[in-house]
């Protein structure tokens, strides 16, 4: 989740290291605009951030691939 910190985010990540993930999924990224620490514990832990999960305007939920631009346009607004 875009809403952990980053201590958190980095003992999720190294519990599913045995898995050998090579990409991420940001989800709750609709609760904060901070997705750096998401970010940063991607590249910390070598995981392309590939997917951003929102929820839509028109209600539900949406799983949409990112992009580089589409990133930087999220973390440098």
């Amino acid at each position: 989740p875009a809403t952990l910190g980053a201590t958190a985010a980095a003992q999720l990540l190294q519990a599913l290291r045995p898995l050998g993930a090579n990409a991420l999924a940001i989800t709750h990224a609709d609760e904060t605009d901070q997705i750096g620490v998401a970010v940063e514990a991607a590249c910390r832990f070598g995981l392309a951030p590939e997917y951003m999960l929102e929820r839509a305007r028109a209600g539900g939920w949406r799983l949409r691939q990112i992009g580089p631009s589409a990133l930087a346009e999220r973390l440098l607004p």
